[in-house]
This record gives C-alpha cells, sequence and structure tokens, in this order.
C-alpha cells in the first residue's frame, strides 16, 4: 500500500482528455488509478474479473467500457500487468521528493544541545534557517513554516494518448446508436448488431447499418436485405448444384459444385 499522503490531480488537464468518457466510466478510471496508486508498482493486474470488481461494475459492463478507459493505460504482456505511465512517473516523483523533505527535516534536528544553547532558535549551526513562507491560521496563533519546494505547482497527471479507433468497436458503437433509437434496449441492440456480423461479415454489416439510417423500422429493413442475400445465395447453391447433376447423368466431366457455386453458375 502507498504511504504518499495524496494522489495530485488536476482538473483542466484530466477533463480535457477524458470529456468523452461517461459518468460511469469517470468513476471506474478514477478507481483504477487510485487503485494502481496504493499497489507497491504503480500497476493493475492483466484479470479482467478483478478489474470489474474493483470498478464496481458487472462483467458485462465492464467488457463494454474496457476498450475505452484502458486506452489511456499500457498492457506488458510478460508482466500480465497495466501500467499507466503518467501515473507512475508521478507517483516516483512523489516518493522521490518525500524521500528528500526527509531526510531534509532529519538533518535539521540532528544537532548538539550544546550547539542550540547559544543561538536563536531556528538558526543553530546544525539547524539552517530555511527558504519559508507562511500561512496564518488564526488570530494569535502561530504562522507554521512551509518550505517553498512544497508550495511549487506540480507536473498534472496528463492520460497516455488514446490508442487508434477499434474498428470493431466503431461498428457496435453505429448500430447500437442506431437500433437504440428505434427502442431497442442497449443489450439486445449489441445482440443483433453481434449477429449479422457473425452471419453477413463486418463489410455487409456496416453498408446494412448505413442503408438503414433515418428509416422508421431499422431493424425490419435490415433483416429484409439478410434474407434476400440468404435467399440469392440459396438459389445459387441449388442451380449449381442442378448443373453439376446434369453433368454426372451425361457422363461429361465438369467442375464439383462448389466451385459452380463459388461461380455464380
Amino acid at each position: 500500500m502507498s504511504r504518499l499522503p495524496f494522489l495530485p490531480l488536476w482538473t483542466d488537464d484530466y477533463l480535457a482528455d477524458t470529456r468523452h468518457l461517461t459518468t460511469a466510466e469517470h468513476g471506474a478510471y478514477m478507481l483504477l488509478l487510485i487503485e494502481a496508486w496504493r499497489r507497491p508498482k504503480c500497476d493493475l493486474p492483466d484479470d479482467d474479473a478483478l478489474l470489474a470488481r474493483l470498478t464496481g461494475m458487472t462483467t458485462d459492463a465492464w467488457t463494454a467500457a474496457k476498450p475505452i478507459i484502458m486506452a489511456f493505460w499500457k498492457r506488458d504482456g510478460r508482466s500480465r500487468t497495466w501500467t499507466q505511465l503518467r501515473l507512475r512517473s508521478e507517483r516516483d516523483r512523489s516518493k522521490k521528493q518525500s524521500g528528500f523533505q526527509r531526510d531534509r527535516a532529519v538533518k535539521r534536528w540532528k544537532v548538539t544541545p550544546k550547539e542550540d544553547a547559544g543561538a536563536l532558535p531556528g538558526q543553530s549551526p546544525g539547524n539552517p534557517t530555511p527558504d519559508t513562507i507562511t500561512l496564518p491560521i488564526g488570530k494569535g496563533a502561530e504562522a507554521p513554516e512551509i518550505e517553498k519546494s512544497e508550495a511549487e505547482p506540480q507536473p498534472p497527471i496528463k492520460p497516455d494518448p488514446p490508442s487508434p479507433p477499434d474498428p470493431a468497436k466503431a461498428l457496435f458503437d453505429a448500430g447500437v446508436t442506431l437500433l437504440r433509437s428505434a427502442g431497442l434496449t442497449p443489450r439486445s441492440a449489441r445482440g443483433l448488431v453481434a449477429k449479422w456480423r457473425h452471419d453477413r461479415g463486418d463489410a455487409w454489416t456496416r453498408e446494412a447499418i448505413v442503408s438503414a439510417e433515418g428509416k422508421s423500422d431499422p431493424v425490419s429493413w435490415i433483416e429484409a436485405r439478410r434474407k434476400a442475400g440468404v435467399a440469392s445465395e440459396d438459389e445459387a447453391r441449388a442451380a449449381s448444384s442442378a448443373t453439376a447433376e446434369r453433368y454426372r447423368r451425361m457422363a461429361i466431366p465438369g467442375p464439383p459444385p462448389g466451385v459452380l457455386a463459388g461461380a455464380g453458375v
């Protein structure tokens, strides 16, 4: 567990890179940053079940959000871990600064009573006066000393650049957006897009979704296209099988039915 007192967060830089996240994704991302900050190596395990629990998400919700959230992280296949490079750099810098301040404090107070006796407070040979600024904490109260190095602005935590867009994710996003406008739930919409991709492939699914834009019933429109395409393929296969059978009956060598079907005979 990290002994560092706080995790720096520069809100302007954070929002500049994460405005595309939903509220749930913001929460999941922040929970993962905090969890990694507290771990000895400032990383996360490559374990989807555990990551879902750490973010408080269901398995399905985490599966859907993972490509967006983990775009800010880098996966190490050898150690099976995820790291956020800016977070790790900030943690190393904070640990170094914390150690430096601790060493200064030890050195400042490591003096003998004899040396302190003839000097004003804070001016003994072994206790040089540090450069400080003072902040009053109340009427009549002593002002605490804060070293200037502690008051200097710190570099912000800036998420790593997002990975290039995932074509499959873009296809799902477009399909879910279209189908939700027709009244389907996100889960039902994703199931239909997955079915079309499995049956007809990404290229066909993409064209079908584009063609259904603006239709009052996009599901019926796309299903009609799918069934028409299946029917055409069935007719082609039946025709090619019949042609091959004629070759066989006439004892004339000819291409097998699979070749004829592929050629559209």
